[in-house]
């Protein structure tokens, strides 16, 4: 929550309780801030890494950085 732009955090919450709760396979295009203050945009693929149990119990996260594609747009 620290790194993600106040504005997006209330889309990109309850997504992210999705996948930890559901197991959802999610990809989420939101904002992070740099320790410098500056915003870029990035994508976030995340999915639920199940158990043995078949119940998540961890999170695989790719982040890509997308600022140019947002610029370009």
């Amino acid at each position: 929550r620290d790194i993600t732009y106040p504005d997006d955090w209330e889309k990109a919450h309850p997504l992210m309780q999705q996948v930890v709760h559901d197991g959802k396979h999610i990809v989420l295009d939101k904002r992070y801030i740099r320790p410098d203050n500056t915003t870029i945009w990035v994508r976030n693929s995340m999915s639920a890494l199940k158990g043995e149990d078949g119940k998540p119990n961890a999170i695989l996260a790719v982040t890509h950085d997308i600022t140019e594609n947002k610029r370009a747009e």
